[in-house]
């Protein structure tokens, strides 16, 4: 049996993950599903289909979903179901820097709270730390600095041993930190100077990853895609650094289920990032979400094929927020995006999630659905982040910053009034 070599990861003892095509795992998975899906005869696939809410019945006993209501060609139109599988993936366009599609928008989180579902741990927002400077900001695999690669500042200073042991390979959330506290000690790139060329001017918002020691020919062979991603943006990075950002990539927090994908409305449930299974806690390690997707999506279809199940009852604070058209100022996905990347982002203050609370509140998305998708799940994760003192994982409070280390850190989860019920 051949032996397959593994890659070490930030927050890992052991090199453990394995690859496929080099660094083409995502890809190659995603094009076998999609192959499989498209030549199974049982599979209706539509396209250019967006879901606007659960279909639910509550006649003679608690709602149980039976179907949802999709928009295509801007007409609604049901579509009944005995389950609905919510595999809607994150929220990453919450924030203007995200390695996340533009269709990451926190549709099934959105989905799952209107139609009465418990969401938990909505605080823990991942940002991974190296994500190219471009348009787009596409991920530059933290397999790259498992093997060997460092992220350096714009005067070529391996900066991350000064802030953990671990180096390059800290835990995600700290190589984020780190980068957001060095920028803003860095006299070339704090706050308020104005260089006078571009090259300076990207020193103020990035700093570097230093590849150069693996070679061109090590690069090619073990990163071809990302070879290939930075040739096409100008980069040789077999000769030269290129530059990196943090951005927001793996939401934690989501839609509370059980071990078989059963959420707390009957007849839903939910898969994937979507989900809040809690097994990557407050903070994920890399490739652990894979791991995540395949056992609880076997789990939920075992689960369905079985008759369903009884949906779980779950712990949870009923919360009260605002109609979400209460708000009365317009808003556009940029603006909530700065108002989240400067209140709600890498760094917490209590005071700053007041002010993003009220900025939010006040804000009415309009006619896009996936705009009103966003807005709530900002209102959501705001609430969460401000309902828990301390730092803990992905939510770091610099107000705050060690005084959860000590205590446990119980999750935290929510359901909205049920409609018609007073507060």
């Amino acid at each position: 049996m051949r032996r397959r070599r593994r890659s070490a990861a930030g927050g890992a003892l052991a090199a453990r993950i394995l690859h496929l095509g080099g660094d083409a795992t995502g890809a190659g998975l995603i094009d076998a599903l999609t192959a499989a899906v498209r030549r199974d005869p049982a599979i209706r696939i539509l396209e250019d289909a967006f879901v606007a809410r659960v279909l639910l019945d509550d006649v003679g006993g608690p709602p149980r979903a039976v179907g949802v209501e999709v928009l295509q060609d801007a007409a609604p139109r049901p579509i009944a179901a005995s389950a609905v599988v919510l595999a809607t993936g994150g929220a990453g366009q919450l924030y203007e820097h995200t390695t996340n599609p533009a269709i990451a928008t926190g549709d099934g989180v959105a989905l799952a709270w209107r139609a009465g579902a418990v969401v938990s741990d909505l605080e823990f927002f991942q940002f991974h730390p190296t994500a190219l400077d471009v348009p787009g900001n596409p991920l530059i695999s933290e397999a790259v600095r498992g093997e060997g690669a460092r992220l350096v500042d714009a005067h070529g200073h391996r900066f991350m041993p000064d802030y953990h042991p671990d180096g390059d390979l800290a835990p995600r959330d700290v190589v984020s930190r780190s980068i957001a506290r060095h920028l803003a000690q860095d006299p070339v790139a704090a706050p308020g100077v104005r260089p006078e060329d571009a090259a300076a001017s990207r020193r103020a918002r990035c700093v570097y990853l230093d590849a150069t020691a693996l070679g061109a020919d090590f690069l090619a062979r073990r990163f071809p895609s990302l070879t290939a991603l930075t040739a096409r943006h100008g980069y040789d990075w077999s000769a030269a650094v290129v530059p990196v950002v943090p951005a927001a990539h793996y939401w934690m927090g989501g839609v509370r289920t059980d071990v078989d994908g059963r959420t707390s409305v009957q007849g839903l449930f939910a898969v994937g990032e979507v989900a809040r299974t809690g097994v990557h806690g407050a903070n994920r390690l890399a490739s652990n979400s894979l791991l995540e997707a395949v056992v609880f999506a076997t789990r939920c279809a075992a689960a369905i094929s079985a008759g369903g199940g009884t949906a779980p009852v779950f712990d949870a604070e009923v919360l009260d927020l605002d109609a979400e058209e209460a708000g009365t100022q317009p808003v556009t996905r940029r603006e909530l995006q700065a108002v989240m990347a400067d209140h709600a982002g890498l760094l917490r203050t209590g005071s700053g999630l007041d002010v993003a609370a009220k900025q939010l509140a006040s804000y009415r998305a309009g006619t896009d659905p996936e705009t009103a998708n966003l807005l709530l799940c900002a209102r959501l994760l705001v609430h969460a982040a401000a309902d828990r003192p301390g730092s803990c994982g992905a939510h770091y409070r610099s107000d705050q910053p060690d005084s959860a280390l000590h205590r446990p850190a119980p999750s935290r989860s929510y359901i909205r009034i049920p409609e018609g019920a007073q507060p």
